[in-house]
């Protein structure tokens, strides 16, 4: 568009179809940018959340290593009671 503009300043006269192609191309890059920011705006915060699940997982598992299960469930174990006698 600013091309177009310039030739226009300079007192060319620009084509009908030529300013319709450029008004059609400007529309498509104003989508392509806009759609470029969209998906930059994605992979920073789809980093941002896989980098908070990943410690998030890393604390889960620490805290299982540092505090391991003390007893089982009642049920659990009169099943595993009961059928370790059969």
């Amino acid at each position: 568009m600013l091309q177009v503009r310039n030739l226009e300043s300079l007192k060319f006269q620009v084509p009908l179809t030529v300013m319709s192609k450029v008004n059609e191309i400007d529309a498509v890059c104003t989508y392509a940018v806009s759609l470029t920011e969209s998906v930059r705006t994605y992979q920073r915060t789809s980093e941002k959340v896989m980098c908070v699940l990943s410690s998030l997982a890393s604390h889960a598992c620490m805290h299982a290593r540092m505090h391991p299960p003390t007893h089982m469930h009642a049920r659990t174990h009169a099943r595993t009671h009961t059928a370790s006698k059969h």
